[in-house]
C-alpha cells in the first residue's frame, strides 16, 4: 500500500493506479485523484496554444467550442 503525498490516502499502486517518482529531490506518490488534479492544474499553467489545423486554442473548454 503506498500513501498519497497530498491527501494521506492509502492506495494500493498496482490495482488502483496512481503514480510515484520524485520532484527533484523529493519522493512523491499520488493517489489516482491526486494524479489527475496534478496533471489538470499543470495543464493550466501552460500558455494557450492555437491548433494549426482547426484553429482551435488548447484552453477551450467543450461549452465554449458548442457555443
Amino acid at each position: 500500500m503506498s500513501v498519497c503525498s497530498i491527501c494521506d490516502c492509502t492506495f494500493d499502486m498496482d490495482a488502483e493506479g496512481g503514480v510515484n517518482g520524485f520532484i527533484g529531490i523529493l519522493e512523491v506518490n499520488f493517489c489516482p485523484t491526486c494524479k489527475c488534479g496534478v496533471l489538470d492544474f499543470a495543464d493550466q499553467c501552460r500558455p494557450p496554444e492555437q491548433c494549426g489545423k482547426c484553429g482551435a486554442w488548447n484552453d477551450e473548454d467543450d461549452e465554449e467550442k458548442a457555443a
